[in-house]
């Protein structure tokens, strides 16, 4: 196995590094439906694993929901994977805000 070799780089030259890969890349960026945060993570990458951590009613099935309807909107597949909730209660938040209702 090839040894990497570190190199330490002033901050600014790895955030314009960082910036012209984001520039030049043909990597499918797919919204989470909220744009704040979308500024701030630039969405979701394609092929790659989102993990979605706060603590407890912060809204993180709420906002899991919402993301994975929001790029089924456009034509592609989220995975939603629930370690707390049953089907039926994830089938109804579902319902809920695809019909703009409350789930309370």
């Amino acid at each position: 196995m090839k040894k990497r070799e570190l190199k330490v780089i002033p901050l600014s030259e790895a955030l314009e590094m960082a910036r012209d890969k984001f520039a030049s890349s043909k990597e499918v960026i797919l919204p989470t439906g909220l744009r704040d945060v979308d500024e701030i993570s630039r969405g979701y990458r394609s092929e790659k694993l989102a993990v979605v951590a706060a603590r407890t009613s912060e809204g993180k099935t709420a906002f899991a929901i919402n993301s994975a309807l929001r790029i089924a909107d456009l034509g592609k597949a989220a995975l939603y994977i629930s370690l707390e909730d049953d089907v039926t209660t994830l089938a109804q938040r579902v319902l809920c805000n695809l019909t703009k209702t409350s789930f309370d």
